[in-house]
């Protein structure tokens, strides 16, 4: 049975009434200041002290530090709730750490950033940005920086997943695909595509990072892709097959074929025939390359929401 803990407190100097509901996930106050917390989507996580507990809380505001003044954004605040006796410190400390552990955050993480993407911001972005909401959060992390061009492939490709929850990567989209196909090209692959990847934006386009977060209503920033992570929260990406040959290369952002300028590049020889050369290659040449795209309906992969 789910739980409804009250207790009389003094919260950031104030002298309130708290509750807190289990079963609805949510923190209220009422007394000499009033509000609420809705844990999943505004908590962070939580320390203990002999004194109370200090909530690490970040929340939607109407204006922001990430998003820019008068634009929607969330904003870090901790909230110092001190309590009469260790008692019931002790009964709301274990009942928030239950709530948090039945929405099913990652406690785990391997870390992927790549100092030379975009602006080469992606270690600036992972102090600053990412570091502080982890370490608030509880998580154990590793953290590895990519140094060279299918790096990170190689990484999701012989990293022990068993020890992990999930792997992250501050970067922009490129690092990402190649944890994807690093997961694909394991011998249990059908398990590793399973492993939630998240986002953070710290290169050039961050086309995925922009997609996901403005699908669940977040500011497209690196805090803000963090703390869905820390939520916990995934969803199925479809995952997208090219094979050329023996060449097989995976994708979950977009594919391009340049086959305009392969016709253009390669009918050359064929000059003689005037316009007819580019109808001829496709039809001949072509044929000798074969090549398949498809979408593979049962193949998902996962990012956090």
């Amino acid at each position: 049975m789910e739980e409804v803990l009250n207790e009389q407190v003094v919260l950031d100097g104030k002298r309130v009434l708290v509750t807190l509901d289990s079963a609805a996930g949510v923190l209220q106050w009422r007394g000499e200041r009033d509000g609420q917390l809705i844990l999943q989507n505004d908590l962070i996580g939580f320390c203990s002290s002999e004194s109370g507990i200090c909530l690490y809380t970040f929340r939607m505001t109407k204006s922001s530090s990430y998003c820019g003044k008068g634009l929607p954004g969330r904003k870090r605040k901790d909230m110092v709730v001190e309590f009469s006796n260790d008692g019931a410190r002790r009964l709301w400390c274990d009942s928030l750490q239950r709530i948090l552990d039945k929405a099913g955050r990652p406690k785990r993480l391997l870390v992927l950033v790549n100092p030379f993407g975009g602006r080469k911001t992606g270690r600036k972005v992972f102090s600053a940005s990412v570091e502080p909401l982890l370490k608030a959060a509880g998580i154990t992390y590793t953290v590895k920086e990519t140094q060279f061009q299918r790096h990170a492939l190689d990484l999701a490709k012989e990293s022990d997943l068993s020890q992990l929850d999930g792997i992250v990567c501050v970067s922009g989209d490129g690092v990402l695909v190649e944890v994807l196909n690093g997961l694909l090209e394991r011998s249990d692959w059908e398990r590793a595509i399973k492993m939630p990847i998240g986002i953070i934006p710290a290169g050039t386009g961050n086309g995925l990072a922009k997609s996901v977060l403005d699908h669940v209503g977040e500011p497209c920033d690196a805090a803000s892709a963090t703390f869905l992570v820390i939520r916990g929260q995934t969803q199925p990406l479809d995952v997208a097959t090219a094979k050329q040959s023996n060449v097989k290369f995976h994708s979950i952002l977009m594919l391009t074929w340049g086959l305009v300028a392969d016709v253009d590049i390669e009918s050359e020889r064929l000059r003689w025939m005037g316009a007819l050369r580019l109808d001829v290659y496709v039809d001949v040449d072509q044929d000798k390359q074969s090549t398949e795209v498809q979408w593979t309906a049962l193949l998902h992969s996962s990012a956090w929401i």
